[in-house]
């Protein structure tokens, strides 16, 4: 009994360390150089994908499209209405007036009514001071000779030095009602004239630009509304903000799709890397493309505690005819791109242990499992380079 229970236990084990081998899934390592495709899945964009915004701080008046229609350059999209535009318009061109009259006033200063007064005035204090000092003079000689008395020369004498001053004064009051339009100051009155003119131009402009054409043909997209789920609306008397995001414009004749590449591969692509494109839609046709856009941030908005996101675009090369009219923004499609990693002695992930931060690995000799320690190279997803600790022939244990 005892020798068959003995048996019975060596048996047992000898199946448990069969089981245990059969189990266990092995590799040999070889000296190789693989192919390594990197697959993400993003959406479909347009290249050239412009806003549309609000040209002023005011309301829609009409709009003559909507969102997916297709339009050319130059075609009429929105028409808005400003109150504000309007006000600043009208204090604007009355500023022009104002400054125009000015500046008209000065340059023919001449023949202003300022300048005629003044010139009367000046004429008048002449012929006076001519008229009193010939009175004076005669009544000076008539006193000499005892004609007249003394005090009808001395008044004649005071109203002949009045008469002095005045034309003196009324000399002054032309001097300086001259120098009023001095070339400084119709330098002046001119560059007031002119920003008053600019401004005009300028409201004018922004009026002109409330009526919204497309800068290119395209199809006319809603934008989306940040933080909700809420479906962007457009409707007459509605308002908006000068700057306002009102719609996108996007160029259906040149796409790309956009995608989240994980720091690890970021730096295994580069512009003008070829890359096979496959939209979920259209399964069945597999397009060419090509990296024309690496982002050199990181997606804040998209990143893990493993590992932050950049985002690529890989613009489409030729777009079938038979699809080109069907394709719709934000279709999902799946990219794959190949790369040739270097040559060496590239194992699974799952073939790597740790202890004490140190790489191990199982090796396989005469059916028995040793631990092997290794210094590792080049890393991918699910590869990693062996650079010392293997040789080309060994058989290594994968872990789970």
């Amino acid at each position: 009994m005892k020798i068959n229970r003995l048996f019975s236990i060596i048996a047992w084990i000898l199946m448990m360390q069969m089981s245990q081998a059969l189990a266990q899934v092995t590799m040999q390592i070889t000296n190789s150089k693989p192919l390594e495709k990197i697959l993400y899945d993003g959406n479909l964009l347009a290249v050239n994908l412009l806003e549309i915004q609000s040209p002023a701080n005011g309301m829609l008046l009409k709009k003559h499209v909507h969102f997916g229609d297709k339009v050319s350059q130059g075609q009429v999209l929105f028409e808005f209405a400003s109150q504000e535009l309007q006000a600043q318009l009208f204090e604007a061109s009355m500023a022009v007036i104002e400054n125009k009259e000015a500046y008209l006033k000065l340059r023919d200063w001449e023949q202003s009514y300022e300048m005629m007064q003044a010139n009367s005035q000046m004429d008048k204090a002449y012929h006076e001071l001519a008229r009193t000092e010939v009175r004076f003079q005669q009544t000076k000689k008539l006193y000499q000779s005892g004609i007249v008395a003394k005090e009808e020369c001395l008044l004649d004498e005071r109203f002949y030095k009045d008469s002095q001053q005045h034309y003196q004064n009324a000399k002054r009051q032309l001097a300086q009602i001259k120098e009023k339009a001095n070339a400084t100051a119709l330098k002046l009155a001119e560059l007031k004239l002119k920003q008053a003119q600019n401004k005009e131009a300028m409201l004018q402009n922004k009026i002109a630009a409330l009526i919204v054409r497309s800068p290119m043909s395209g199809t006319v997209l809603a934008p989306h509304v940040e933080g909700t789920k809420q479906v962007f609306a457009l409707y007459p008397q509605k308002p908006f903000q000068e700057r306002e995001v009102i719609a996108w414009l996007a160029d259906m004749s040149s796409l790309c799709i956009s995608v989240k590449v994980d720091e690890f591969d970021i730096v295994r692509l580069q512009k003008g890397q070829q890359a096979k494109v496959v939209l979920a839609a259209f399964s069945t046709h597999s397009l060419a493309g090509k990296i024309m856009d690496i982002s050199v941030q990181n997606n804040p908005a998209n990143g893990t505690r493993q590992a932050m996101v950049y985002d690529v675009k890989v613009a489409l090369d030729v777009i079938p005819e038979e699809i080109q009219n069907k394709l719709l923004i934000g279709m999902t499609a799946s990219i794959q791109l190949e790369e040739r990693l270097p040559e060496g002695l590239w194992i699974d992930k799952t073939a790597i242990h740790y202890e004490n931060d140190e790489p191990y690995v199982n090796v396989i000799h005469d059916q028995t499992s040793t631990k092997q320690k290794v210094v590792l190279g080049d890393n991918v997803k699910n590869e990693v380079r062996v650079i010392k600790g293997l040789a080309v022939g060994d058989r290594i244990v994968l872990h789970g």
